[in-house]
């Protein structure tokens, strides 16, 4: 995953992008304090992640 699963910015582009595992999933945020929204509810930002890969995956079928 190229961007951070909060606030969407492109993680290829920020220095210093922190990886960080849940669930056997390897993410990168941009910032310390996205990573502390996520930690606090992951449920509501793998879902919408989730969606978002079921549409694109629709689109190329």
């Amino acid at each position: 995953m190229d961007k951070c699963p909060v606030c969407g910015e492109n993680t290829k582009e920020v220095a210093g992008a922190i990886e960080y595992s849940y669930q056997d999933k390897k993410l990168l945020f941009c910032s310390l304090a996205c990573l502390r929204i996520f930690q606090q509810f992951p449920e509501v930002y793998l879902s919408e992640s989730e969606d978002e890969i079921s549409i694109l995956e629709d689109s190329r079928a």
